[in-house]
């Protein structure tokens, strides 16, 4: 009777330890916290792709066009600056495992990864690799973005929130200081450089599920997992006849825009469509998006061109010029270009469609827009 009873207190004890344990498991509120358990992790490969095509829209529209183009057009070489890839992770308990309600997403900061892409074998898109680590009773959100290395220090993620959930994910640009315009008034101009940027999730292949979970078989634990990136800024290159401007040359110049966006949600590339917080750092109406150090002097026996190129996140804006130039003493220059004045560019490289206000513009995600014109285009203040 006695071994009766102590062999019924040591199986009591070993309930009560279980019971215990799926307590802590279950009513824990830190999603962010791993299960202590062992053999319960697996590691699952990541490949990331993105290339350089552009939407391209129908070349006779001249009203604002839907948000999808008619196709895509482009090549490595949109990409070539492209060289960082970083892969964030959200994670919340599985209720499926739990039996609890779902949570929030929140970020793992143990599978947040930076790592390098390059061009495979001649294809025309870029390729990134890198590992997840799965924990049991979780269940994932993945994603990614690619970026110049040069312009990581142009934009900063909320990734150092704590608690962040994926709903809350945002990116913001910084902006620049005005001696970065180099002889322009800092008392006329902000200055934001965007980066060149692109927006994705992870999924297992085959599956276009954003929730990855753990897996119940060996062959779905271990499953890879790829993702698509998609440009989720517009390009706006200018290309300028450079002229004297009242028979002087023209020594510096920079590329104005009066409403650029700094920042947005990262939960989805719909999320692009809507950025916020126009930047302004003071109450001016002209944002420095580019600078030309040193402008090339016309040459009477050729055209001479000056070409700035920008990313900017979608936004309709004025586009306009500031330009520096001596007569004695030193002289600016502001100035809105027109519609009615500049060229449009051609069907192959996307369409801007002006608003109802000639001097306003449509700059969409993954669109190009190339501008010609001449630098005496712009409207300039007397």
């Amino acid at each position: 009777m006695k071994k009766y009873m102590t062999k019924m207190k040591k199986q009591l004890a070993y309930l009560l330890l279980a019971a215990t344990s799926l307590c802590l498991w279950s009513c824990s509120n830190d999603d962010g916290e791993a299960p202590q358990l062992k053999g319960t992790e697996t590691q699952v490969p990541i490949t990331i792709t993105f290339g350089g095509a552009w939407d391209t829209d129908n070349a006779t529209s001249r009203v604002a066009p839907p948000e999808q183009g008619d196709g895509l057009e482009g090549s490595i070489d949109e990409i070539d600056d492209i060289n960082r890839v970083r892969i964030i992770t959200f994670r919340r308990k599985d209720a499926s495992v739990t039996g609890t309600a779902n949570g929030q997403f929140v970020y793992d900061p143990t599978n947040d990864v930076v790592t390098t892409c390059e061009q495979k074998d001649g294809d025309e898109r870029k390729e990134a690799h890198a590992q997840l680590v799965k924990a049991y009773g979780y269940e994932y959100r993945v994603v990614a973005i690619a970026y110049p290395k040069a312009q990581e220090e142009w934009f900063d993620l909320n990734t150092n929130l704590d608690g962040l959930t994926f709903d809350k994910f945002e990116m913001t640009i910084k902006g620049q200081e005005p001696s970065v315009a180099g002889v322009f008034d800092s008392n006329k101009i902000n200055v934001m450089f965007t980066p060149h940027f692109f927006y994705g999730y992870c999924h297992l292949e085959g599956s276009d599920e954003p929730i990855i979970k753990f897996g119940e078989t060996e062959e779905e634990k271990i499953a890879p997992l790829t993702g698509i990136l998609y440009r989720a800024v517009a390009k706006v290159e200018v290309k300028l006849t450079v002229e004297k401007y009242n028979n002087h040359d023209i020594k510096h110049a920079a590329l104005l825009m009066n409403n650029v966006y700094a920042k947005t949600r990262m939960s989805s590339y719909d999320d692009f469509l809507s950025p916020e917080n126009p930047y302004k750092d003071k109450d001016i109406n002209y944002t420095v998006v580019d600078y030309e150090e040193y402008v090339p002097k016309p040459n009477e026996d050729e055209t001479v061109t000056m070409t700035m190129t920008v990313y900017v996140l979608p936004t309709k804006t004025k586009l306009g010029l500031a330009i520096y130039y001596t007569f004695g003493i030193p002289y600016t220059k502001y100035g809105w270009f027109s519609a009615k004045d500049i060229s449009f560019a051609d069907g192959a490289t996307g369409v801007i469609s002006p608003d109802v206000h000639r001097d306003v513009f449509y700059f969409r995600r993954n669109h190009k827009y190339v501008i010609s014109g001449t630098t005496n285009d712009a409207n300039f203040d007397n």
